[in-house]
């Protein structure tokens, strides 16, 4: 058991943070060129990320990109 937690502590939880910083990371990025609220960002961030870089039709649909990456919603 002990040594199940001494893994999870070295490995599984600094995997974690590394996951949890990059996320981070990326929303404040595209909050550099987008502003909206977490959930929003986050959402374009999936999205773009699922479509291997592209803003989906389904996302276009939602959300008005403008020539200078403003938004918002429909």
């Amino acid at each position: 058991m002990a040594q199940m937690i001494q893994e999870t502590l070295a490995v599984e939880m600094r995997e974690e943070v590394r996951t949890l910083k990059a996320h981070h990371d990326a929303r404040e990025s595209i909050k550099e060129i987008i502003e909206g609220p977490n959930e929003s960002i986050d959402r374009i961030s999936r999205s773009i990320k699922t479509n291997r870089g592209l803003v989906s039709g389904k996302l276009r649909l939602n959300f008005r990109f403008s020539r200078i990456w403003s938004w918002r919603p429909e």
